[in-house]
């Protein structure tokens, strides 16, 4: 299982100009290689050739039928087609010659839309004046205008109107009330609505009694549905007719697309053509193999050096390559460091589940990260959160990283439940027969753990950060590691000899001969401004100590609410109040058990282990091509599987 992100090739291609759309297509398929400028000793020697007619008219039709698959309802596609060409794409694009129809059935689906909700409007105010036998033409006039303003309380609201406008009239309706003003007065209404987060319904403009007008207003209302069915009907003919093929046309287009702007990068002459670009090296064998057989051995393939930094492809196995969002988030490795992928899968779950350390939480976390997992994949209808409340977290979150953070939890959570059977630990009570370390009793012993393991991973972040350094050629700053290294043990044996009263002890006064030696090879390698920084790798170890902190905070809490759950277990009242803060108060917990070891474990993996070692701005592996869903390849089949090889 490698630590670093895959090895990337800077490859050239050189070949025939007759085997440009071959070559293009095939890489592209292959998904293998990221395309970019033609670099070093021939750029200056090779032309640019724009096939700029096909490229017009490939983003023409691109934007087009783009237009034509938003604006149609999307029916199921079975099938892929074959297009051998970017001109026979473009004359099939052409030959969907739909547009006018289309947008003139979407234009009056719209304004009938428009009016069905125009006449619901209507019929939702005209329905409050039902009880009023009056003709609707004495609420709207050219001095006039009258308002329904439904309300709760409309007798305060009547009063502070008729405060506020003096000429008002108002008449009380079943759920608010009925004003008609001078239309000079409108903003004072509107100022007394607002602020009591009321909502005005102008009268309409219409005559007849509201029954009546109500009436007349459901058969216009019958109508426009009755023609809104016809033109929906006419739009769906179109799609089941049109739509398959507009798919299949969009998705090509695209793909040509992409191949016009990788061959924009290249260089060519009269009778050839070069690429360049960035191949993985597990793949370069099988893409050669695939590209000397797409060519027909008429190509010239080789790998030059190059000094500029390559793009990152994290490769870690499936049931880890999760936790890689956490690195991205953080930042991409380059090519030439370390992908702490692994090392945070095993550490993140292992802080977590320390600082939560109870069987209980561990439990809710494994069973709500499972239950999310299920519900974003289809597999579960209901969810036990509000639906507002999950909405809410899939919008700020996202589906893609909430679905990661459930991933992540599912390990972590099964760290809390161990080390939660450890501290015999459930919601606060103590179920099992025995206490392996009761976190309370055994705090000093707990405290220790956690310095050595920060001891451990700034030591191995530290380790790391040399052997990056020294095998990229930097050698006094790989060796500059080795002081921090000598220094920090230096100073941890000596503070065990001093916690254990053994300091003075040879021990001891070795450990501070390595620390100051340690000192020595840093203000060699680094300057005074390293040996400013002493303070800061001895906080960063005793930051570690927070694990415990945490745990500690946790087990008190819910001992907390435990004690206060029990001493009300006397009548069924307080029975009854005592369940509530049982509950209440465990779902405090719980939430600080999700969030608070989920932050300063990333916190303590990202500050005080990646600063040893790891500098990120790493830019992603983005390679040319686009999955095919619609179409069909359009050259070898069998040289794209063996170019796809890993």
């Amino acid at each position: 299982m490698a630590l670093r992100p895959e090895r990337m090739l800077r490859i050239r291609i050189i070949s025939t100009l007759s085997n440009r759309d071959p070559v293009i297509s095939l890489l592209h398929d292959a998904n293998a290689i990221q395309v970019e400028q033609i670099s070093g000793d021939i750029k200056d020697s090779l032309g640019r050739q724009v096939q700029q007619e096909l490229q017009t008219r490939t983003s023409e039709q691109l934007q087009r039928i783009k237009g034509l698959e938003t604006t149609l309802p999307p029916v199921e596609v079975s099938g892929a087609k074959f297009f051998p060409s970017t001109e026979e794409t473009l004359k099939e694009a052409e030959r969907i010659d739909i547009d006018k129809q289309v947008w003139v059935l979407k234009n009056k689906e719209q304004d009938l839309i428009a009016d069905l909700r125009d006449i619901e409007v209507r019929e939702g105010t005209v329905s409050y004046l039902t009880g009023i036998d009056t003709d609707l033409r004495i609420f709207t006039t050219q001095r006039l205008k009258s308002y329904v303003i439904p309300s709760p309380e409309p007798e305060e609201l009547s009063t502070e109107i008729r405060q506020s406008i003096a000429d008002a009239s108002i008449i009380p309706l079943n759920d608010g009330i009925l004003v008609t003003i001078r239309r000079e007065n409108d903003s004072d209404l509107a100022k007394i609505a607002s602020g009591a987060a009321l909502t005005m319904r102008i009268i309409p403009d219409a005559q007849g009694r509201p029954a009546e007008y109500l009436e007349r207003l459901s058969a216009v209302k019958k109508e426009r549905k009755e023609e809104l069915d016809a033109v929906q009907a006419q739009i769906g003919n179109f799609s089941r007719e049109y739509y398959a093929r507009i798919v299949q046309v969009r998705e090509q287009l695209e793909i040509e697309q992409s191949k016009f702007e990788a061959a924009e990068k290249g260089g060519f002459t009269g009778e050839t053509f070069t690429l360049e670009g960035w191949v993985p090296e597990s793949r370069t064998r099988a893409l050669q193999v695939a590209l000397e057989k797409t060519a027909q051995g008429r190509i010239l393939i080789s790998y030059p050096k190059s000094t500029e930094e390559p793009p990152t492809l994290l490769k870690n196995p499936r049931r880890i390559s999760f936790f890689e969002f956490f690195i991205r988030f953080y930042s991409l490795p380059q090519e030439s460091e370390y992908d702490p992928t692994l090392i945070f899968a095993m550490v993140f779950p292992l802080f977590f589940g320390m600082m939560v350390g109870d069987i209980g939480y561990g439990l809710v976390i494994l069973l709500g990260s499972i239950l999310i997992l299920m519900k974003l994949s289809g597999r579960a209808k209901r969810f036990p959160l509000p639906k507002k409340l999950s909405r809410f977290v899939v919008v700020i979150l996202g589906k893609g990283p909430l679905k990661t953070l459930a991933r992540a939890l599912i390990p972590s959570a099964l760290s809390a439940i161990v080390f939660g059977i450890i501290f015999n630990q459930f919601f606060g009570f103590k179920i099992l027969p025995f206490t392996l370390f009761d976190v309370t009793a055994s705090l000093p012993t707990l405290l220790l753990v956690s310095g050595y393991i920060g001891l451990f991973m700034v030591t191995l972040g530290l380790v790391m950060g040399f052997t990056s350094e020294y095998f990229g050629g930097h050698r006094k700053r790989a060796f500059g590691k080795v002081g921090w290294i000598l220094f920090i043990w230096g100073v941890a044996v000596a503070g065990l000899a001093l916690l254990h009263r053994n300091f003075g002890s040879t021990e001891s006064y070795g450990a501070i001969v390595v620390a100051i030696a340690g000192i020595g090879v840093i203000i060699a390698t680094e300057g005074a401004m390293g040996a400013m920084e002493l303070p800061s790798i001895i906080s960063h170890v005793l930051s570690y100590t927070r694990i415990i902190g945490i745990l500690l905070a946790s087990v008190i809490l819910a001992y907390v609410i435990d004690f206060i759950f029990l001493q009300y277990l006397h009548t069924f009242p307080m029975v009854i109040f005592a369940a509530f803060i049982l509950v209440l108060g465990q779902i405090f917990n719980l939430a600080i058990a999700i969030f608070e070891p989920g932050i300063q474990g990333a916190r303590l993996i990202y500050v005080e282990f990646f600063s040893k070692f790891y500098h990120g701005n790493g830019r992603p592996f983005r390679p040319m091509g686009r999955s095919r869903k619609y179409t069909i390849r359009q050259y070898d089949a069998e040289a794209v599987e063996s170019a796809k090889q890993i």
